[in-house]
């Protein structure tokens, strides 16, 4: 698993420009690139690698060929304004420094609904965490499913804030779907069978994963 900074199923995107230059000027610019890396901390939004490229226009600053490291909000798939809750495009910090990248065959370029609005998207990739007590805690681990959204954000999403579209295979729920979280430990070997149960040392930090 990677250790802190990790590859990408690369995207094509913008960065906004303002982010390349310390949130001091250029605001409401927009760079095209490429994102190809993750970095992912403990505590902190994910961030991307990207390659910047050339504006279509002349611009007093070449691009092209920098690499730029950047938080998820200043990376979009078409320019568009900012999200007033960083919240709206990534509901939990990082949660564990150690991690794996995968693109899910089955979801592959599949359609998704950002929950609680019900946005519609588009799925990327996912990223799981391990090694830390919140990943490895049942009651607090969480998936994130990065997606594209309509309107140009990009986000990241656990399992209980998006919705999957499949025409072929089901029809969308109308409303949340009844679930809770397993809070026990599963394993093939124990005096407990495959369960040993788990109660919670303190309250949970984090909504329930579902």
């Amino acid at each position: 698993m990677p250790f802190i900074m990790g590859s990408i199923p690369y995207f094509h995107c913008f960065v906004r420009r303002e982010y390349t230059r310390n949130l001091i000027d250029r605001h409401g610019e927009f760079v095209p690139a490429v994102a190809y890396g993750i970095r992912c901390v403990r505590g902190h939004s994910p961030w991307l690698q990207t390659m910047l490229m050339e504006p279509e226009a002349p611009s007093p600053n070449s691009t092209g060929g920098a690499a730029f490291m950047v938080p998820i909000e200043a990376v979009v798939h078409q320019p568009c304004p900012m999200p007033e809750d960083m919240t709206y495009v990534c509901p939990w910090d990082v949660f564990s420094s150690t991690f794996g990248v995968v693109e899910l065959e089955f979801t592959a370029r599949g359609a998704v609904f950002a929950l609680p609005e019900k946005r519609p998207g588009q799925y990327l990739f996912t990223v799981d965490f391990s090694g830390s007590d919140l990943a490895d805690d049942p009651l607090q681990h969480k998936s994130l499913h990065f997606c594209k959204l309509e309107g140009g954000l990009i986000g990241a999403f656990p399992n209980n804030r998006l919705l999957w579209r499949d025409d072929a295979f089901w029809k969308v729920m109308d409303q949340r779907p009844d679930f809770q979280s397993l809070s026990g430990e599963f394993r093939a070997e124990g005096h407990q069978s495959l369960i040993t149960p788990r109660k919670p040392q303190r309250p949970p930090l984090r909504e329930a994963a579902e």
